[in-house]
């Protein structure tokens, strides 16, 4: 649709899709929508003017949701999460090429869990639960998340919002 919400045209006819996030260069479209008979999620990709729908993630007993573009373009971080287990984060090439976790839980309790807010600057800015939802920075190749820290300069995660 246009800025002011007029000439909307409706993308999709895959029923529900959510959270959708364009690449920088504003081309192609990442959304999660609801798939398969037990309505579990996959991560899709679309021409941003419709058209050229691709199953990234393709799974039947995983929910794949949240996808945030990497700044680069060239791969999606989502959260993840498979019967029996938490919320992990992943990350997938634009293509659905090598399909990797970058980071698990907060803590070893298997009921935490971890959800991908945004990418920038070779980190990610996450959401942990272990007891309270909490804010953490982790690097977007893996390794511990790190506590943000509320007073710091430009690492609020209301820094990483977009307007």
């Amino acid at each position: 649709m246009d800025d002011d919400g007029t000439n909307q045209k409706q993308l999709t006819k895959r029923g529900k899709c959510y959270n959708a996030h364009f690449t920088p260069d504003g081309k192609t479209i990442f959304m999660d929508c609801d798939n398969g008979p037990n309505g579990y999620g996959d991560l899709f990709s679309m021409k941003a003017e419709g058209g050229g729908v691709v199953n990234l993630t393709n799974t039947n007993d995983n929910i794949e949701a949240y996808p945030v573009v990497a700044p680069n373009g060239k791969s999606i971080a989502f959260s993840t999460i498979a019967a029996g287990t938490a919320w992990e984060i992943w990350v997938v090439g634009v293509d659905g090429s090598n399909p990797h976790k970058v980071v698990g839980t907060i803590g070893s309790d298997r009921n935490n869990s971890t959800f991908i807010a945004a990418w920038k600057k070779g980190k990610f800015l996450i959401g942990g639960y272990a007891g309270n939802w909490d804010p953490y920075f982790v690097p977007d190749n893996g390794g511990e998340p790190v506590p943000v820290i509320q007073v710091d300069k430009d690492d609020k995660p209301s820094d990483w919002w977009s307007p």
